[in-house]
C-alpha cells in the first residue's frame, strides 16, 4: 500500500482538475499533497521541499509537463523523483517525443481513483528512490480491470431492471441498483462501471440527484450517464445535460435503438481504453529498447578494453618502427575514444533509469 508519508506534488494549470486528483488522492489515503499550476511554479516547490512523486499535466503555460520533466532530469537533486505525466489524446508523433524523452508512466484523462492508485503504486515501486520508503506494491481492491466494459442499470422498477439487464448483458457486464443510494455506492467503489444508465423518476432519491452526486465525488466524477426516462420537457432535458448526461433514451424502450446507443457510447470507451493501452505500449517499447542498446554497449566495453590493452602493449615494444608505433598511438586514441563513448552512453542510461551516481574520479586517460 502507499504510504500515508508519501509527498504528492500534482501539477496542473487548471484548478478543477488539481482539486479532482487531489480528492482522488485522498480518496486512498494520501494527505500530504502539493500542487503547482505550471512546471515553472513546481520547480520551485521542488527546490524548497521534499517531494516522493510528481503528477503533471502535460499542456501548460510557462513550462509544459514534458518541459518540467526534463528539467527535473537534469537536476541531480531531482533526477530520482518518479514522474507520471497525465494527458488526453496526443498526436501520435509527440506520443512518440514523451515516450523518447524517457518518462516512466503517460495516465490517460478520464481516470478513476482506483487507477490513479495503481499507476501511483507502480511508479513509486519502480523508483530506486522510493523502494526503500514504500512497501511493495499491492493493488488496491478492484483495480484490476474487467475484460468486458461495465454498465450499471438504475432503476426502481424490477421490470425495468430485468429488460435492460436482458438486452446488454451478451456484450457487457452488467450491474444492477435498484436505488440512488446503491447507485452511488456502486459508483464510488474502486470498480466503478464504464456507463450508468439512470432512470430519472425514482422514489428517494431521484437519478438527477444521483448524477448530481456522483459529479461531487472524485471517483464518479468522470462516469457516463445515459437518462432513461418518460420525461419529455425541455426543462428536464436542460437539466440533464447541465449534469453531464450524454444522452436520453425515452421510455417506452426501443430495445434496437437501446443497444444502438449503448454500443456507440461504448466504442468511445473502448477507444479510450485502448488509447491508454497504445501508450503503455509505447512505453514498453522504448524501455526495451534502451535496454537492448545498453547491454549492447557493456558487450562492446570488454572488446575493447582488450584491444586497447594489446595496442598499448605493442607501442612498448623496443624493436617496432617509429611509423608503426605513431600508427599504434592512433589506434589507442580511437579505442580510448569509442570506450568513452561507451562510458557516457552508460551513464546517460543511469541517469533515465534514475540509477546516475556522479564519480568525479572516474576516467580514462592516456
Amino acid at each position: 500500500m502507499i504510504s500515508n508519508n508519501t509527498v504528492f506534488l500534482v501539477v496542473d494549470d487548471v484548478k478543477d482538475m488539481r482539486a479532482v486528483i487531489s480528492a482522488q488522492l485522498r480518496a486512498f489515503g494520501s494527505e500530504r499533497i502539493v500542487t503547482a499550476m505550471n512546471g515553472a511554479e513546481a520547480m520551485q516547490i521542488l527546490n524548497t521541499q521534499p517531494v516522493d512523486i510528481v503528477l503533471c499535466d502535460w499542456k501548460m503555460p510557462v513550462m509544459s509537463g514534458l518541459e518540467l520533466f526534463k528539467a527535473m532530469r537534469t537536476d541531480m537533486k531531482l533526477a530520482s523523483i518518479p514522474f507520471v505525466l497525465i494527458t488526453g489524446l496526443m498526436p501520435r508523433d509527440q506520443a512518440g517525443e514523451v515516450a523518447a524523452s524517457g518518462i516512466g508512466d503517460l495516465l490517460v484523462k478520464p481516470f478513476t481513483a482506483a487507477v490513479l492508485a495503481d499507476r501511483v503504486e507502480k511508479a513509486l515501486n519502480s523508483s530506486p528512490r522510493s523502494r526503500t520508503r514504500h512497501s511493495p506494491a499491492t493493488p488496491p481492491a478492484g483495480v484490476l480491470e474487467e475484460a468486458r466494459s461495465t454498465v450499471l442499470v438504475v432503476d426502481d422498477n424490477p421490470d425495468s431492471l430485468k429488460l435492460l439487464s436482458y438486452l446488454l448483458k451478451d456484450d457487457y457486464r452488467v450491474l444492477l441498483a435498484n436505488s440512488g443510494a446503491k447507485a452511488l455506492e456502486i459508483c464510488q467503489s474502486n470498480t466503478p462501471p464504464d456507463l450508468v444508465l439512470l432512470d430519472v423518476m425514482m422514489p428517494g432519491m431521484d437519478g438527477f440527484e444521483v448524477a448530481r452526486r456522483m459529479r461531487e465525488h472524485p471517483t464518479s466524477l468522470s462516469i457516463p450517464v445515459i437518462f432513461v426516462t418518460a420525461m419529455s420537457g425541455e426543462a428536464a432535458l436542460y437539466r440533464g445535460r447541465e449534469l453531464g448526461a450524454v444522452d436520453f433514451i425515452r421510455k417506452p424502450i426501443s430495445p434496437d435503438e437501446l443497444q444502438l446507443r449503448v454500443r456507440n457510447f461504448m466504442r468511445y470507451v473502448e477507444l479510450h481504453k485502448q488509447v491508454q493501452a497504445n501508450y503503455d505500449d509505447l512505453l514498453e517499447v522504448v524501455r526495451l529498447r534502451r535496454l537492448v542498446e545498453h547491454h549492447s554497449q557493456q558487450d562492446m566495453m570488454s572488446p575493447m578494453a582488450t584491444v586497447l590493452g594489446l595496442v598499448r602493449s605493442l607501442s612498448t615494444e623496443e624493436t617496432i618502427s617509429i611509423l608503426h608505433r605513431e600508427k599504434l598511438l592512433m589506434a589507442e586514441e580511437t579505442a580510448l575514444n569509442v570506450i568513452n563513448m561507451i562510458n557516457r552512453s552508460t551513464e546517460l542510461f543511469k541517469i533515465e533509469t534514475e540509477r546516475f551516481k556522479p564519480d568525479a574520479s572516474r576516467s580514462i586517460s592516456g
